[in-house]
């Protein structure tokens, strides 16, 4: 028996859930697959002829790319396997945490995972000037739109909350609404004697 059959859950909590989970495992569905390629990318690399030409720069970087990559991978993987683990136990305000900062975690390795994978090409093919400038402008641009830029909009948005709630209570304590009313002040017989005639 499942313990979701036991007892029901609010509604409107439940709904919460689910479409977070829902968005969950569409962004996962993106991340998956990118990761899974550079894996299997790299796994292949050492099995090609000129990979015994490489300094060992380049192999210390292919390691620690490697290892970056199967760690992304099995981060970003874990939470549909926490999902099959928890299923129908009532667990997915849980599951949503975790698998967030799994996630999370899993996001900042696969950048990591790009940098070596760019590391590598671009010290292989080109110059260390070209390598180190290439891997700074993808660090700026995954700082910036995977990281800087959601947490801006995030810290917005709790302060938007924050003075809306405030303006809320100060309307309370006043004992207005946010809409002004109009004074109605009651008609004496003789005016309502002239309106009706």
């Amino acid at each position: 028996m499942y313990i979701e059959d036991l007892k029901p859950s609010p509604k409107p909590e439940r709904h919460r859930l689910d479409r977070e989970l829902s968005e969950l495992l569409q962004e996962l569905r993106v991340v998956q697959g990118g990761v899974l390629i550079l894996v299997g990318f790299l796994l292949v690399i050492p099995f090609t002829q000129r990979f015994v030409s490489v300094n060992s720069f380049e192999k210390a970087v292919y390691f620690a790319t490697l290892i970056a990559a199967g760690t992304s991978a099995i981060m970003i993987v874990a939470p549909v396997s926490y999902h099959r683990v928890v299923f129908r136990q009532r667990d997915k305000q849980a599951l949503l945490t975790h698998s967030n900062a799994l996630v999370m975690i899993g996001l900042g390795l696969f950048a990591l995972t790009i940098v070596g994978v760019i590391t590598l090409v671009s010290d292989f093919v080109f110059s260390v000037t070209l390598t180190v400038i290439a891997d700074s402008l993808f660090l700026l641009c995954v700082a910036l739109l995977w990281y800087l830029l959601p947490l801006r909009s995030r810290r917005d948005a709790v302060e938007r909350l924050r003075r809306s709630e405030q303006e809320a209570s100060l309307r309370a304590a006043s004992g207005t609404s946010g809409f002004t009313r109009a004074r109605q002040v009651p008609a004496s017989g003789a005016d309502v004697d002239r309106n009706v005639a």
